[in-house]
């Protein structure tokens, strides 16, 4: 791994779900889904899809919750949901469903972007997550 690398894996991309101004999740079914390759860094979150090629650079500074689940953008799925949820520059709020191999693995992902983003807010003096 490359320095401030956490982790590496392949994932599935499942495609966004985006948080309107009430709450309410909207569900974007027709993306184009695919293996990638999630990266975790001191400072970011990042997919790279391979094909077709399609990049996220999430901040974690952004990143306003992590959560698995089994459902994902009206995929119902056995393996775990690994779902990162984030505001943009804009303030539309994202949520990014990616597939993980096992409940473990999820767990492991989730547990370094919490403390990396924790390690971020002691480093800040701010609060992130809520």
């Amino acid at each position: 791994m490359a320095k401030g690398e956490i982790a590496k894996t392949i994932v599935n991309y499942l495609g966004f779900e985006t948080i309107g101004k009430t709450g309410k999740r909207r569900k974007h079914p027709f993306v184009i889904r695919g293996n990638g390759l999630l990266t975790i860094t001191d400072k970011y979150v990042s997919f790279h899809r391979l094909f077709p090629k399609k990049d996220y650079m999430i901040p974690l500074l952004t990143i306003f919750d992590v959560s698995i689940k089994n459902i994902h953008n009206l995929t119902l799925s056995l393996d775990p949901v690994l779902k990162i949820s984030f505001e943009e520059e804009k303030g539309r709020k994202i949520v990014l469903g990616l597939l993980v191999n096992t409940n473990k693995d999820a767990e492991d992902l989730k547990e370094k972007i919490l403390s990396n983003i924790k390690g971020l807010e002691d480093e800040n003096q701010v609060k992130i997550i809520k």
